[in-house]
């Protein structure tokens, strides 16, 4: 069986893979998704003959004739946060059986608003606090760095002084929010 990393964005369709050799003989054949985080087993899914039954809300697997072909995915329609985890697809067909593991990471892609905007004017011996609102990111550990582009270069520089970012905020939603200040005190260097 194959086992990949899943990476997907919430809200998209994933199909996770459970592939084995095609079934040539009529013997009873039994699928069971599981889903491991943080110690905690969760049945996904279960297909006997006859019947499949659903634990997680609209996931589905293909008909009997595709599973006897070796196709055992498991179909996550619109992912949530809570869809994170190890899955182990366990395929039994009397008398043998053998399983396979994903994991899947489901994330959310961050914006970022720049104030007081994409363009900064300090003059010299002044200073001037720049701040980057970043929303709706997840998973929450995020690296925020600031960068200063060379005049005339294709070079650039990350700035670590005068900089400070705040702790991450959980949103209701799952995502997380967090702010970054920049301190700037330009020197005729910088001109």
């Amino acid at each position: 069986m194959k086992a990949p990393l899943i990476s997907v964005t919430r809200d998209e369709n994933v199909t996770i893979p459970c592939e084995f050799s095609e079934l040539t003989s009529k013997n009873t054949i039994n699928v069971y998704w599981r889903k491991s985080l943080n110690g905690q087993d969760t049945e996904v899914y279960k297909f006997v003959p006859g019947a499949q039954e659903a634990y997680r809300e609209g996931c589905y697997m293909e008909a009997e004739e595709e599973i006897r072909r070796g196709n055992a995915a498991l179909h996550i329609p619109r992912v949530q946060f809570s869809d994170d985890g190890e899955y182990t697809c366990t395929v039994l067909v009397t008398p043998e059986g053998d399983h396979g593991k994903s994991s899947l990471q489901v994330s959310a892609v961050p914006s970022a608003v720049l104030t007081p905007g994409d363009i900064v004017t300090v003059e010299i011996g002044s200073e001037r606090v720049v701040s980057c609102d970043i929303t709706n990111f997840y998973p929450k550990d995020i690296t925020i760095r600031w960068m200063r582009y060379e005049k005339d270069s294709s070079k650039c520089v990350v700035l670590e002084r005068g900089t400070c970012t705040g702790e991450a905020v959980n949103n209701t939603d799952g995502t997380c929010n967090v702010t970054s200040q920049l301190t700037l005190y330009p020197t005729m260097d910088d001109s």
